[in-house]
């Protein structure tokens, strides 16, 4: 047996049309009780739970809402390297007040939750986020977090696989060793410099991208500083790139942590394939006033503490 959950958490009035269009084809829909997760602490606008009984397995997904897209898939992708079972864990006690809810107002669903909340004890959980616009009831992007098991890391990224190279709205998770073309190689350059502006507060500048490259912070810093991956990344300029990207968290992580002694290694693997999209379409005419803007919101709805990835899902 299959069923749907849906849960709006945010009770603000312009999550109110999406909700209503959706809420006709789950099992089961609520509104009203506040659920806190992750280390922001965040709190979703949706949540939906899928539950397929006779595999025993089930799929748990925050949905972010936003009336734009780059703030939907930044909103999507702060939750990448969150802690799944601790979700489940803040879930579980989020079920339990609503049922204290249901309780105290008579309302017969409160014994469907308790039966979802044993249910969830049962299955396999895999943990996912997710995003779309209060405009339409589509999912723009959705995603297993970081610790999910790695078979479902590798259905998540399929999901892109067909897009073109560089679409809005792709979300690669680098890893490993990188074959870049130039274009994107170039890329990965305009967002790691951006990204270390702003981590190091010197995001200060009236000029153009094309004006400030040549003399971005980071660049400056390589004069002395001994990161041979990275000035490789910055000497790339027409030719296929094979980016060690691992070896290049290492060298941002040495010089990040100074200022930001928070900083994790999945945080800023997150951070960086989260902005990386943007980082690819940037015109060397924008001002750097209004990158920076943009890169600021994007640092600020990443969880940098993100822990290494591991673990095989969750079994409550």
């Amino acid at each position: 047996m299959s069923a749907r959950y849906l849960f709006q958490i945010d009770g603000a009035k312009e999550n109110d049309k999406f909700f209503e269009a959706t809420r006709s084809s789950p099992s089961l829909a609520y509104k009203g009780v506040e659920l806190k997760v992750g280390k922001g602490p965040w709190i979703p606008d949706l949540v939906q739970v899928e539950i397929d009984e006779s595999h025993a397995q089930g799929v748990l997904t925050l949905i972010e809402l936003e009336d734009k897209k780059p703030d939907a898939l930044a909103g999507c992708r702060k939750y990448l390297p969150e802690d799944s079972r601790d979700i489940l864990r803040r879930f579980n006690q989020y079920l339990d007040r609503i049922r204290e809810e249901c309780h105290s107002r008579a309302d017969a669903r409160g014994h469907e939750f308790a039966r979802l909340k044993k249910t969830l004890g049962s299955v396999r959980l895999v943990v996912k986020t997710a995003c779309a616009l209060r405009s339409s009831t589509d999912i723009i992007e959705e995603w297993p977090l970081m610790d999910q098991p790695e078979t479902s890391q590798s259905q998540g990224a399929q999901q892109t696989s067909d897009k073109e190279e560089g679409k809005e709205g792709e979300l690669h998770l680098f890893h490993d060793t990188e074959e870049m073309s130039a274009k994107r190689a170039k890329a990965m350059g305009r967002c790691v410099m951006v990204l270390d502006a702003v981590i190091r507060g010197k995001d200060v500048s009236d000029a153009t991208l094309h004006a400030w490259r040549p003399k971005s912070p980071l660049k400056t810093l390589l004069k002395t500083n001994d990161s041979p991956i990275l000035r490789e990344l910055f000497e790339t300029h027409n030719t296929m790139l094979k980016l060690d990207f691992e070896a290049l968290l290492s060298e941002l992580l040495a010089i990040w942590q100074g200022v930001r002694p928070d900083l994790h290694r999945e945080g800023v693997r997150c951070l960086i394939s989260g902005y990386f999209p943007t980082a690819l379409d940037i015109p060397k005419s924008k001002l750097m006033k209004e990158i920076f803007d943009t890169a600021r919101r994007h640092l600020a709805n990443t969880n940098l503490g993100g822990k290494d990835r591991g673990g095989s899902g969750i079994q409550s």
